[in-house]
């Protein structure tokens, strides 16, 4: 199932993308379609890119060799941010062993399910999403399969 925004939009417009009208940039990348984006493409773009432009900064913590304390970094920035009142949300995406629930106690912790799509886990204020949350097990690792349709 869609979520709901993207649904209104094509509903409004006759089963067609409308330009994105979720911030004052006309320069935005989401106003634009791409060259061979199908309507439904697009309207998927634009639902992201509008979710996007309502976190109005992003901290990304990233490093090419693992073990040198990227979560560790990540939850401190996040539990900071939190506790001098800011709201604040923590994605982490590490598909070789989400640690992030781990750190904060959230072990076992499953998402819901909303009408706009999954709902964050909240962390007495943090909004937490994490990979390990999807995960049976969490010692299981996320397989990807990097398929010719994938590759640049």
């Amino acid at each position: 199932m869609r979520p709901k925004e993207i649904e209104k939009n094509l509903e409004e417009n006759g089963g067609k993308p409308a330009l994105c009208n979720t911030c004052s940039d006309k320069d935005c990348s989401a106003a634009k379609r791409k060259n061979g984006e199908n309507d439904q493409d697009f309207a998927d773009r634009q639902a992201l890119e509008s979710r996007l432009c309502r976190i109005h900064r992003k901290i990304v913590v990233l490093s090419g060799k693992g073990g040198v304390g990227k979560s560790t970094v990540a939850v401190t920035i996040a539990v900071a941010l939190l506790m001098a009142g800011k709201r604040v949300g923590l994605l982490d995406i590490d598909i070789h062993g989400p640690s992030i629930p781990t750190m904060l106690g959230l072990e076992g912790a499953t998402l819901q399910g909303g009408a706009d799509g999954l709902i964050p886990v909240d962390a007495a204020g943090l909004k937490v999403m994490s990979l390990g949350f999807l995960l049976s097990d969490p010692e299981d690792l996320v397989h990807l399969d990097w398929s010719e349709e994938w590759k640049p």
